[in-house]
C-alpha cells in the first residue's frame, strides 16, 4: 500500500507560486525538540535537497513534521508511587489530590528529558489544475 491514510480537498485559493509558497512556510519551520517542550510542529523538505516545496509541472508537494515525546504511564506510576510513599513518611499523611498532582507533575518534568523524541510527517501534494 503506497498511503497509510489519504484525503481529497479542494481549496480555492486562486494562482499559488512555488515561491509564495515557499516564502510562507519558511516562517514556521520545523525546529528540534527541546528537552522540556512535549512536541513542536512545523515544515520541513520534502526530500533531502532543502526545498520546503517542490514543483512538478502543476503540483506542488510539501512536508509537515511533528515530533514529540510519549512518557508511558507505567513509567509514570512507578515514579508518582515512590514519591508518594516518601510523602508520607516524611509527612505522617497521605498526600491529597492537590499534592498527588504536583507530584506527578514534578515526575512527568523529570522523566521528560529523557524520553526517546519520535516523530510523524505529513504529505501534501497540491495538484493547481
Amino acid at each position: 500500500m503506497l498511503f497509510k491514510s489519504f484525503s481529497i480537498f479542494s481549496i480555492g485559493c486562486g494562482e499559488l507560486s512555488r515561491e509564495s509558497l515557499q516564502e510562507a512556510l519558511e516562517k514556521q519551520p520545523c525546529p528540534d525538540l527541546p528537552g522540556y517542550e512535549l512536541e513542536v510542529r512545523g515544515w520541513s523538505s520534502v526530500f533531502t535537497d532543502g526545498q520546503l516545496v517542490e514543483a512538478f509541472e502543476d503540483q506542488l508537494m510539501i512536508n509537515m513534521r511533528l515530533e514529540f515525546k510519549k512518557i508511558p504511564a507505567g513509567v509514570v506510576k512507578e515514579h508518582c508511587s515512590e514519591r508518594l510513599k516518601a510523602y508520607e513518611q516524611e509527612r505522617g499523611f497521605k498526600a491529597g489530590r492537590k499534592a498527588a498532582a504536583e507530584i506527578r507533575n514534578e515526575v512527568e518534568m523529570s522523566l521528560l528529558p529523557k524520553m526517546v523524541v519520535q516523530s510523524r510527517e505529513v504529505l501534501a501534494w497540491i495538484d493547481q489544475k
